[in-house]
């Protein structure tokens, strides 16, 4: 019986609790205006010094274009193929991606490729690759294509 009663006495007290159930910016009618999220500064990349490599492999409605670049410095991290000319094939038929990557915060050079060896790969979409011919891949020095 006394703990009947002391759960009557937590639970008729609980009320009383000041819980507040809002969250800001996500309720229309706070009085408190949401904050706009701050912009993301852009985060400045540079383009892989040469293409090593080129590799298509078929993928599930698509296709994925992995490429091999080295840098020129040591230190280079998270490589990334990016489309160009917003996706539609060059006038030659070629899907152009440049290899691009952020630098170091301070530049080491390095004898040992290994250091410098990057690798990005991108998945291109059937709607892309239906209507072109391969891919190409841009570096600051070279180019390297390959046919579907």
């Amino acid at each position: 019986m006394r703990r009947l009663a002391r759960f009557l006495v937590v639970l008729a007290a609980i009320p009383g609790c000041s819980v507040s159930t809002e969250i800001r910016g996500l309720n229309p009618f706070s009085a408190a205006p949401a904050e706009a999220p701050a912009a993301q500064p852009e985060v400045p990349v540079d383009p892989v010094a040469r293409i090593e490599s080129l590799e298509i492999g078929q993928a599930y409605r698509g296709v994925i274009a992995t490429a091999t670049g080295l840098a020129d410095l040591a230190g280079f991290h998270h490589p990334e193929l990016r489309l160009l000319n917003e996706g539609r094939p060059a006038a030659d038929g070629m899907i152009e991606l440049e290899m691009v990557a952020r630098p170091p915060e301070q530049a080491s050079l390095s004898v040992d490729a290994a250091a410098r060896r990057l690798i990005a790969a991108v998945f291109l979409p059937e709607e892309l690759v239906r209507a072109a011919r391969g891919v190409r891949v841009i570096g600051a020095t070279n180019v390297v294509a390959r046919p579907f």
